[in-house]
Parts: structure tokens; sequence; C-alpha cells
């Protein structure tokens, strides 16, 4: 992956990434899942999850499957699945984490909300920034001809 697609697709990626944060620190507080040890070892735990492995499958996913909704639901619902139920189960015999007051078809469904909000924003931002360097933003009258010309070939070429 070059570095405009990550460019491209992590401020989505970090996003989502922030409210799996504020569900971390929310479960502080209400005991929705339990990591072995410290409050302090639970959120570095929580946190090197959600920065590493997390937020890189996010970039790729969209990166592979942006622009087309119907794979990005299916290769997101699969995925989900599988996190929710194998590797979970999977993980609670290793004694990684268990689920308390969450249910397993809840994590599925709240991760199948964060895959539509996190589609929902890069919508968003691919509108935003491709409008952002147009052509109509590049007229004569804001700069001399030559420099029209140099932005034109810089931003609009990309």
């Amino acid at each position: 992956m070059n570095k405009k697609e990550i460019a491209r697709f992590s401020p989505s990626a970090i996003l989502v990434s922030l409210f799996l944060c504020i569900a971390t620190l929310i479960n502080s507080v209400f005991g929705l899942w339990e990591v072995k040890g410290s409050k302090k070892k639970q959120l570095l735990d929580d946190f090197s999850f959600i920065f590493g492995p997390f937020i890189c499958a996010t970039i790729w996913v969209l990166k592979l499957t942006f622009g087309r909704l119907s794979l990005y639901f299916l290769l997101n619902t699969v995925i989900n699945f599988i996190l929710a139920y194998p590797v979970t189960t999977f993980f609670e015999n290793q004694s990684l984490y268990k689920l308390k007051k969450m249910k397993r078809h809840y994590l599925f469904l709240l991760c199948i909300f964060y895959s539509a909000m996190l589609y929902s924003y890069q919508v968003i931002i691919e509108k935003t920034f491709s409008n952002l360097f147009s052509s109509r933003d590049l007229d004569s009258h804001r700069f001399g001809d030559q420099s029209t010309e140099i932005l034109k070939e810089k931003y609009v070429s990309e």
C-alpha cells in the first residue's frame, strides 16, 4: 500500500479507533468485558489492539472495497462475525479477555454499526477532498497565470 492510500483512508480509521477508545473507557466504568490484569494493563491491551491490528485492518478493508458498498458490507460482516464468535471464544479460552455484560451478538451488531459509520465518514471525506482542489478554486484572478498552471498540474492531476 502506498502513502497516498494510507493518507486517504487513515482519517476514517482513526475516527473509528477513537470511538473504540471511548468504548474502552466506558468499559472501565460498566464492565462490559474483562481483560486480565490491572486497570492500567487492561487499557494498554485494549489500546494496543485498537491502534495496532484494528487500525491496519480497517485501512486495508477500505482500500480493497471502497466504492463497492455491497462488497464492503459483505467483507465486514464476515470479519465481524469471525471476531464476535470464533475469535472471542478462542480468546476467552486463552484467558486473554472475557465478555461480561456484553453478549456476542451485541458485539457483532456494534461492529456492524462501526462499519456503517466508517463507510459513511469515508464517503464524506472523499466528497470533501475531491472538491477541495477543483479547477474552479484555481481561477486566474486569484493567482497569476503561471501560478495557476503549476497548481493545476500539481493538484488536479493527482
